[in-house]
């Protein structure tokens, strides 16, 4: 039968690998949702720009 000393010891080291991932999922996220924001953005100033440049040109 496991030692009180060592349940503590499985929960802490369950509490931290449980922490870890947690915090690697909030990191996967909050990079995802900057580069979809960012290449939205990007995508919204290509356009504008190919629609400047083709009314320019027809002038």
């Amino acid at each position: 039968m496991p030692t009180p000393c060592k349940k503590i010891a499985s929960k802490s080291l369950l509490t931290k690998i449980l922490a870890d991932f947690l915090f690697g999922f909030y990191l996967l996220n909050y990079v995802l949702n900057h580069a979809t924001k960012h290449t939205k953005t990007r995508c919204k100033q290509a356009e504008n720009k190919i629609v400047t440049l083709t009314k320019n040109s027809k002038k």
